[in-house]
């Protein structure tokens, strides 16, 4: 699936105009529980952490973190740290978390007013639907659902190392085995990057160190992009693309890349079972 979820900066309006009747409940806090993402049968739901502060009448800061996970249908919430801030009214109705609406690459096509719902006793629960042009017109459902006494937010799983192992490039007919070294050098918030290195062995030549770059979910899953190894008289065609996982120091990732050479479009297949070191 090609389309952009949402994302982006958020500036909410600063207070309701027609208040609802009631004292003004004090809502600071810290609630955890989760972010959901859904659109044409794809679904995702991501652990998830809202703190509520600096509340002055009706008015909130907001602070939004989403750990990163796969969800169905090739959609995944994206890892953000973002601030912003809300409104709430004396019915204990709530609109918030516009910074979660704005589109990062689509087109939103009704006016951004946030995700909307209601706040209990240490509980809450906002939701909404938007229509997006990527260039086609999506509908999103959005939602976060949590509570003060929720569970807290699972860690990501360190995977900074360097690892050794096997790079195997797949073509019709043909295997050929390359020892490889794959280093994960920068980890944050989900983000990763690092690089890798093909060494001589055999048939094998070495290969320039190139750089990877991706991202790493809660559950493990890796994916990484990135410059795939090009032999004289090639070009790259398509970059090369990593996904797996990294579980008890054993990165296992599979992908694929494509070159141009000369008049040829060739097409490769790429297996990496490597061990940390």
């Amino acid at each position: 699936m090609r389309i952009a979820p949402p994302l982006g900066a958020f500036v909410v309006a600063a207070a309701c105009a027609d208040q609802a009747p009631g004292p003004i409940p004090n809502i600071e806090g810290v609630y955890l529980g989760t972010w959901s993402l859904a659109v044409e049968g794809a679904h995702a739901e991501c652990p998830a952490a809202l703190t509520i502060s600096d509340q002055t009448d009706s008015v909130f800061r907001t602070t939004v973190e989403i750990r990163r996970r796969n969800g169905t249908g090739g959609l995944a919430c994206n890892g953000v740290l973002i601030s912003g801030s809300g409104v709430v009214r004396g019915d204990r109705t709530v609109r918030a978390l516009a910074e979660l609406v704005t589109p990062h690459l689509c087109t939103l096509k009704e006016p951004n007013t946030g995700l909307r719902g209601t706040v209990g006793d240490g509980s809450i629960t906002l939701s909404a639907r938007y229509t997006y042009r990527c260039p086609e017109d999506h509908v999103w459902t959005l939602g976060f659902s949590g509570s003060t006494a929720g569970d807290p937010l699972p860690p990501y799983p360190d995977v900074l190392g360097t690892y050794a192992g096997t790079w195997t490039t797949i073509v019709p007919g043909l295997q050929i085995s390359c020892p490889v070294t794959l280093s994960l050098d920068t980890q944050a918030h989900g983000e990763v990057a690092g690089a890798y290195t093909l060494e001589a062995q055999g048939s094998c030549v070495l290969q320039p160190t190139e750089s990877l770059s991706g991202f790493l979910t809660v559950d493990g899953d890796l994916s990484l992009t990135g410059a795939p190894p090009v032999p004289a008289g090639c070009m790259v065609y398509r970059a090369l693309t990593l996904r797996g996982e990294v579980v008890g120091g054993v990165l296992s990732l599979s992908g694929a890349f494509s070159l141009q050479c000369g008049s040829t479009l060739r097409e490769y297949g790429v297996s990496v079972s490597a061990t940390g070191t």
